[in-house]
């Protein structure tokens, strides 16, 4: 792999098991570099599958998986592999061995001398906020449940990937940890400039960590698009269903005013207040609220976008835009 994060390609995947089983049917869409995408859905939805072929770790029927232009199938398994980030639910951790030890994995395997390793295992766990210095010596046993997944993470990026692959990372945390480590992940690979698939079932946490999710349902693609496409212009009633328990809340607390602007229709008159574009929905609404404003003007990138009425706002999250 380059040292640019690269662009990942699903062009007619499909995966049919020996016993008949159709895993995955004819997938195609395209996760551009340094972009985190989520794969979002249920239990035997296919999205792990989907996740294993990136790495070879499964081979698909039909179809080819590609990173930037170059097929997976042909390229060495092992280097391959050594190549990508990969953390899995819970961390999958060496028991028997000390955290730092875990975080050096792969800086070994590909035949680093010990200086270069241990700068690697310096660097990974504190960019993963974990320091060497207070947990580097102990063991899996020794750490919180997000202690270890630090940990796992910081294994994943020791050696410098330009890929990550994420199955459920944080599907075991507790909620309040499993939020921050959202926030971090999300913060961490945008600066390390990785291309990320994260594997969920949460679609709140798609939400909160993904430029663009995959709706995946019974091994077919459903729909692929950003949050806010998702969120108000639901490709048909499976997508739609994803979203459903917690539509208006998705909404509110993910979408910001520049998202929905454009789904919006103009009023007459002038708005009484400005609002950035970039400020969330609740945090806007609930700014009008207290100061007794019904329009408002949005601005972003340099441009002046409305007026809009706050009810026209609430109609659109109710509803969504189709």
């Amino acid at each position: 792999m380059s040292d640019r994060a690269p662009e990942v390609a699903f062009a007619g995947v499909s995966l049919r098991y020996p016993n008949g089983v159709q895993a995955l049917d004819n997938i195609t869409f395209s996760v551009p570099a340094g972009t985190i995408c989520a794969l979002m859905g249920g239990s035997g939805s296919g999205k792990t599958t989907l996740l294993k072929l990136v790495n070879r770790m499964e081979r698909p029927s039909a179809g080819e998986v590609s990173l930037d232009g170059q097929a997976v199938e042909g390229t060495d398994p092992v280097i391959l592999r050594r190549s990508i980030g990969y953390v899995i639910q819970e961390g999958g951790l060496f028991p028997h061995w000390t955290a730092e030890r875990n975080v050096g994995l792969v800086p070994r395997l590909l035949g680093c001398d010990q200086r270069t390793t241990d700068e690697l295992v310096g660097i990974a766990m504190d960019q993963a906020r974990i320091p060497r210095s207070e947990f580097g010596l102990r063991r899996p046993e020794q750490l919180s449940g997000g202690q270890r997944q630090r940990v796992a993470i910081a294994r994943a990026i020791a050696a410098r990937p330009r890929l990550l692959l994420l199955d459920e990372p944080f599907g075991a945390l507790d909620p309040a940890i499993r939020s921050e480590m959202q926030d971090e992940l999300r913060a961490l690979v945008k600066r390390l400039g990785c291309t990320v698939i994260l594997v969920t079932h949460d679609i709140a946490e798609a939400f909160a960590v993904a430029d663009r999710i995959a709706l995946i349902d019974r091994g077919h693609l459903v729909q692929i698009g950003s949050p806010v496409e998702i969120a108000l212009t639901p490709s048909d009633a499976v997508a739609a269903a994803f979203t459903a328990k917690q539509a208006l809340e998705l909404r509110l607390r993910y979408l910001r005013l520049a998202d929905v602007a454009q789904h919006l229709p103009i009023c007459d008159g002038d708005g009484s207040e400005e609002l950035t574009g970039e400020r969330a929905i609740a945090d806007a609404l609930g700014a009008l609220a207290r100061s007794g404003g019904e329009r408002f003007t949005v601005l972003h990138q340099g441009r002046r976008l409305g007026p809009f009425e706050r009810r026209a706002v609430w109609d659109l999250l109710q509803r969504g835009a189709a």
